[in-house]
């Protein structure tokens, strides 16, 4: 499937990677990544963050597949057939550590041992050494060791490094010197493209900030990497700064990475841009003055606008809302409603935080839907623009279901419609509430209704639908409300 017909809803996207990417399965790694080219090019991650997870997972699934056929590794030839087991970067089952990371990288395959009639090759002991620790719970110190051996022949296998980063975090007494982030480190450092490794080491950046502030962390910044690459290296470590205070450093980040973005516009705005999304939220001067010079840049950089319309119109909304928040912060921080404000710049980038923050935020919603729309009452009257975000923001987190073959949802429509003095809507607005929030129908369905049943055409044209329509805390509440249900 190519990347012109895959539609926008992500559930009906195929779920074979190579059905996803269109190639066939002997495609090697040039088709594979024109074809991650395409489709990034068409589903960005600044405005499809889901639909590029799914991309990044399937890329990286066919990556390792494509790696192994061209190191000469045929299935036919090493009685594989299609039997597909654990990878051989897959955590070892055994040890147990505090920072254990949870829901690993996706599993892929290893490789079954072929029938050898020849010496095999040190990088096939090295295989046969972990195989075999992972399914009899061998000595890891000695497994470890085995590993670093390699390693410090200047190996540039991303699956070695791999291992020892997971050694190191399921089994940390094997190396008192070393943290499993060193590994990662130093993998990066030989090796061009490392999708693998880069995914464990963005993990490691929001679990462990501090590593960005190592000199080899910016360093790979300065290697040759895939414009992609190196795009969202900086992503992760612009985001690990700002948790740390640290943004003047993005000016730095910048400057290192102006070289290999010479001939290439439009993704070098796409970055500046995205360092506006990283610096906008604090109101320190070094900061502030960093912002400006990317907003100026930006917009000088006309000859690229017209293919960056969606981008440049997001930015445009986030300057308003990050204006509304470095000027009400202070009075709404950080008890309205609920820490909701505070966790602005965090829905904004998208974090894991903000996720379990706003959780908890939206429980507190069910439990007391009146006071949070009073709350949303008073964040309407001076945030307009980012009450707006808010509620477009839970929408799209509780979707629509509509269901109403047997024509019961219109019939409780058309009830409320006839039993409410719609000429007094403040005054029926509770009770309004209360009815939306109990049977799951959207005030938008009400107004539905209201506009194509010619009863209501007086009703239509008059204050009250103007009401409905605009009720912005109202709509903002339930769509926080089914939100936190789904």
């Amino acid at each position: 499937m190519s990347d012109a017909s895959l539609p926008d809803d992500l559930s009906q996207w195929p779920t074979d990677p190579y059905e996803l990417f269109g190639i066939g399965r002997s495609s090697g790694i040039r088709d594979l990544r024109r074809a991650y080219a395409a489709l990034i090019r068409k589903f960005k991650p600044e405005h499809y963050p889901q639909h590029f997870r799914r991309i990044r997972d399937a890329y990286e699934t066919l990556e390792w597949q494509s790696r192994w056929r061209e190191r000469g590794i045929s299935f036919e030839a090493s009685g594989i057939g299609d039997e597909i087991t654990e990878a051989a970067s897959e955590p070892p089952q055994s040890g147990s550590s505090d920072d254990q990371i949870q829901n690993p990288t996706p599993r892929h395959f290893e490789i079954r041992e072929p029938q050898q009639t020849q010496k095999p090759r040190s990088d096939d002991d090295i295989d046969r050494v972990w195989r075999r620790a992972i399914k009899d719970g061998n000595d890891w110190q000695a497994v470890y060791r085995q590993h670093v051996q390699v390693a410090e022949r200047a190996a540039t296998d991303e699956v070695l490094f791999c291992r020892l980063y997971w050694l190191l975090t399921v089994a940390p007494h094997v190396d008192a010197q070393r943290k499993p982030v060193d590994w990662l480190a130093t993998g990066l450092s030989r090796i061009p493209s490392t999708p693998r490794l880069l995914t464990l080491y963005f993990q490691e950046l929001n679990r462990r900030p501090a590593e960005v502030l190592q000199e080899r962390s910016r360093a790979l910044l300065t290697q040759p990497r895939p414009i992609w690459e190196l795009a969202e290296l900086a992503r992760q470590r612009w985001r690990a700064l700002r948790v740390l205070g640290r943004l003047e450093e993005v000016a730095v980040d910048l400057r290192l990475l102006s070289g290999a973005y010479l001939s290439a516009r439009e993704e070098w705005v796409q970055l500046l841009i995205t360092a506006v999304e990283v610096l906008v939220w604090s109101a320190g001067e070094a900061v502030a003055f960093q912002l400006g010079e990317c907003l100026r840049e930006i917009e000088q950089m006309t000859d690229v606008h017209l293919g960056l319309g969606g981008l440049l119109d997001r930015q445009e909304l986030l300057l308003v809302i990050a204006g509304e928040y470095r000027e009400y912060k202070d009075w709404l921080h950080p008890d309205f409603p609920n820490g909701l404000f505070e966790l602005l710049p965090e829905l904004w980038l998208n974090s894991d935080a903000a996720q379990l923050r706003l959780v908890e935020i939206l429980e507190s919603w069910v439990d007391h839907p009146e006071t949070a729309l009073d709350s949303l009452e008073y964040l309407n009257s001076v945030c307009h623009v980012t009450l707006m975000y808010l509620s477009d923001l839970f929408t799209a987190l509780a979707p629509r279901h509509v269901n109403d073959a047997n024509g019961a949802r219109r019939r409780s429509i058309e009830n409320l419609i006839n039993t409410h003095e719609w000429t007094l809507y403040r005054s029926c607005r509770d009770q309004l509430c209360q009815y939306c929030l109990h049977t799951g129908i959207w005030l938008d369905d009400i107004l539905e209704v209201m506009f194509t049943d010619s009863r209501y055409a007086d009703l239509a044209a008059g204050p009250a639908a103007n009401y409905l329509r605009n009720d912005l805390p109202l709509k903002c509440l339930l769509a926080g409300h089914r939100a936190f249900w789904r």
